[in-house]
């Protein structure tokens, strides 16, 4: 199944500018031997002039490359027809655009106004809240994504178009998948080009203030773009899992905010309720196998704001890789699981307990929001029990 890529992830794959690897269109290129020994420039200020220059050009091949795409999926002077769902998908295309068609004419301009040093740069780009219109891209991508490799494969109007398309050469022999990650792409190369240029520019430079708050404002908008896109693409998952999913009535699952923390397959044990823990530690577990217990494997689901308590049991006779959780959803329920292995009971109880701090000390200081949450589950016992609705749901695991 085809997903939106991680901005934070492609990060990662990617070098900083390699300025030295670049063969072609170096800002040095652009000088003689003697405009080189007149400016009597710094190693590093060099590459500073190198970076500013890798800005400039890749933000004119970026440019293009969005200008692709929107031929391709909303153009109508094309003189295809494109399904409304396309057109609909990429209908902020047109806006990132003039975005960028902006920001690389102020580069530009910039540029060859300072040439052949260029003093000051990144106040151009300082406004990031500008990019906040590609949280819009990265909801459609998945579903933009998808449907077009069907219809290319389904050989459709539309996808016979964008397979002949590809032969032309503005595309340069790709399709139109390729052209689609680029924004995303670009919006990972972002910090790492400023955080290269910062890294070369001098802090008695005019210009290193404003790099330093723009390389940070930008890979705090990416973060915020991920969370955003992740926020999405969970209710999207709880949406059809609500479709699919028996016994949920009343219950709404697909609710905006809620997060789908952990997931996998537990066994459920099911033990007599006349047997009694001798020890304490629960009324639901004896300590030692009486053969009368019977267990069901679930496909379990953790979110953040479902399960209220989580108890190791220790292995014993017969028992191992055990532990007890509790939720008050809809009525008290206490469930005794049973993970594959060590390691996977330890992840279990570690992403449940993570919920759990996430709720209770969400500010360790904040004791009013300590006690709500305490006084909450007291209440809300309290009344499952009163109202004998003590027994689980059969149909859901949490």
């Amino acid at each position: 199944m085809s997903r939106t890529p991680s901005i934070l992830d492609i990060q990662k794959t990617l070098k900083r500018t390699d300025i030295a690897a670049r063969q072609k269109d170096k800002w040095r290129d652009r000088l003689s031997k003697q405009q080189l020994l007149v400016l009597n420039l710094s190693s590093k200020e060099q590459k500073r002039q190198e970076i500013i220059n890798e800005i400039v050009l890749t933000e004119k091949e970026y440019l293009n490359d969005l200008k692709l795409v929107h031929k391709m999926t909303v153009d109508k002077e094309s003189g295809i027809y494109v399904p409304i769902e396309i057109v609909r998908m990429f209908s902020n295309i047109a806006d990132m655009i003039r975005l960028h068609d902006h920001l690389y004419m102020s580069l530009q301009t910039r540029q060859n106004m300072q040439h052949p040093v260029v003093q000051c740069i990144s106040e151009i780009s300082l406004k990031v809240e500008r990019f906040n219109i590609y949280a819009a891209y990265l909801v459609n991508y998945t579903s933009a994504t998808q449907q077009i490799d069907k219809m290319i494969q389904n050989q459709t109007e539309y996808g016979t178009f964008l397979k002949e398309r590809e032969r032309l050469p503005d595309c340069r022999k790709l399709p139109l998948q390729a052209f689609l990650i680029a924004p995303v792409q670009r919006l990972a190369k972002y910090p790492l080009l400023f955080k290269g240029l910062l890294d070369v520019t001098s802090q008695d430079s005019p210009d290193y203030d404003n790099t330093c708050q723009l390389y940070k404002q930008m890979d705090s908008l990416i973060r915020q773009l991920e969370d955003e896109k992740r926020k999405e693409d969970t209710l999207d998952r709880l949406t059809k899992l609500e479709l699919t999913m028996k016994g949920l009535t009343p219950f709404k699952l697909a609710i905006p905010n809620r997060q789908l923390i952990y997931e996998g397959v537990l066994k459920r044990l099911i033990i007599p309720t006349t047997k009694q823990h001798s020890s304490g530690l629960s009324p639901h577990f004896p300590l030692i196998s009486s053969g009368n217990e019977s267990s069901i494997s679930l496909y379990v689901f953790l979110f953040d704001d479902l399960i209220t308590h989580v108890m190791e049991i220790p292995d014993d006779r017969g028992y191992s890789n055990l532990f007890e959780c509790t939720s008050i959803h809809n009525g008290r329920a206490t469930f005794i699981l049973q993970a594959s292995n060590k390691k996977e009971k330890s992840q279990w109880i570690t992403m449940i307990r993570s919920v759990l701090k996430k709720h209770t000390n969400r500010n360790s200081g904040d004791l009013h929001d300590q006690w709500w949450f305490y006084y909450h589950i007291k209440e809300e016992s309290r009344k499952s029990m009163d109202d004998n609705n003590d027994s689980p749901n059969p149909e859901i695991s949490f």
